[in-house]
């Protein structure tokens, strides 16, 4: 089953029990705080080599869908459905640490995505493979950023990096995509069915 689906929240489930496995075993605190004081330094370093990686918190809660015309609007989301969503970035080996979600402190960027559902909702539910096709933005808060295409969700996937702007101007290459574990925020499928929203770890590298 695909990682950020692996526990599907009905409308007769109750959220807080579905979700305070997480809160006790993901309790930031500490963790957080050291996150902070690297995240500058690890922004600073990033252009300095070919290879890095940071983790990303996904917001499942800034996941909006445009329906494909004919796609009845109160279904789950269909093969086609476009969508946006964003998340916060942090330094790599955050997730191992601990990383409850995107409103952990430590970050050191916004992620945004958006892109095409690649199957049917249901379909993903039964464990169909890449979630999606989609454009990927890593905004830095140093002012920096990357862009990368390709597919994603359930699968480890590798992207291409298509450009950058500051100290990546024209940057070229491929980074891999990993959804490792869901964090404390819940993605609307439609229906009432909500899904925990991935944590992911990303490594560029750089020609």
């Amino acid at each position: 089953m695909p990682a950020f689906i692996e526990r599907i929240i009905r409308p007769d489930m109750k959220s807080d029990s579905t979700l305070s496995r997480r809160h006790v075993l993901k309790r930031g605190g500490a963790i957080a705080g050291a996150a902070g004081l690297l995240g500058a330094t690890q922004a600073a370093g990033l252009a300095q080599s070919n290879e890095f990686g940071f983790d990303v918190a996904c917001n499942g809660g800034t996941m909006v869908f445009n329906r494909k015309l004919g796609n009845p609007p109160d279904s789950l989301v269909l093969r086609g459905d476009t969508f946006l969503v964003q998340g916060r970035i942090y330094p790599a080996g955050t997730i191992a640490q601990g990383l409850t979600g995107p409103g952990q402190a430590g970050g050191i960027g916004t992620w945004v995505c958006h892109g095409w559902l690649f199957h049917d909702a249901a379909d993903i539910l039964n464990g169909a493979v890449p979630h999606t096709i989609t454009t990927q933005h890593y905004l830095l808060d140093s002012g920096d950023g990357l862009v990368s295409e390709g597919t994603e969700g359930g699968q480890y996937t590798l992207r291409v990096i298509t450009g950058g702007y500051g100290l990546y101007h024209g940057a070229r290459g491929s980074v891999s995509e990993a959804e490792v574990e869901t964090n404390n925020t819940l993605i609307n499928l439609g229906e009432g069915v909500l899904a925990p929203a991935p944590n992911i770890t990303f490594q560029f590298q750089l020609t």
